[in-house]
């Protein structure tokens, strides 16, 4: 997959497709990167990975950490960063509903 590049650390396939839409920027401030990013992941999860946002609908904030790391994320290490990534879901979770 190679090294990832931008705020989320886009790599492989997307690694062009971030590239593209930083090339539309007209200044590459850290805002406008992190905005751009935000935007591609959020075009992503409601077209080609849409199903994930099905699969994330009625689970735990836990539930939902593993599958947006397994699902779309695709880290390497998959398996030790999904139940990282569900520990802190678990937490922001629990420090947002007291």
């Amino acid at each position: 997959q190679g090294i990832g590049i931008g705020p989320i650390q886009w790599s492989g396939g997307r690694r062009k497709g971030i590239l593209t839409r930083y090339a539309t920027l007209s200044s590459f401030t850290e805002d406008n990167m992190m905005m751009c990013d935000i935007q591609y992941m959020k075009d992503e999860l409601l077209g080609t990975y849409n199903g994930v946002i099905n699969m994330c609908r009625g689970q735990s904030a836990e539930q939902c950490a593993k599958l947006i790391c397994t699902e779309y994320e695709s880290p390497s290490n998959e398996n030790a960063k999904a139940v990282a990534r569900a520990s802190v879901a678990t937490n922001l979770s629990n420090l947002l509903s007291n």
